[in-house]
């Protein structure tokens, strides 16, 4: 996580890769590959992508748009 606050400090954008698969009832289900705390369940895949975007922010304390998300893979 600090390594990811310092790049942004430095006005870098890091990237967050998103590992997606089937989760309950119909949703995706998202983990992000380099933090691995941060897990969301979302109906579509730009849901996924929104909601992994504000709770990176949350746990970076930054904005959801100083950085880039990626869905890396579909499992």
């Amino acid at each position: 996580m600090e390594a990811g606050r310092r790049k942004i400090a430095r006005g870098e954008r890091p990237l967050y890769s998103l590992a997606v698969s089937d989760g309950f009832g119909g949703l995706l289900e998202a983990r992000c590959i380099e933090l691995p705390t941060v897990s969301v369940l979302a109906r579509s895949r730009s849901d996924v992508v929104r909601a992994a975007r504000e709770e990176i922010a949350v746990q970076l304390g930054v904005r959801d748009d100083d950085f880039e998300v990626a869905v890396d893979a579909l499992e």
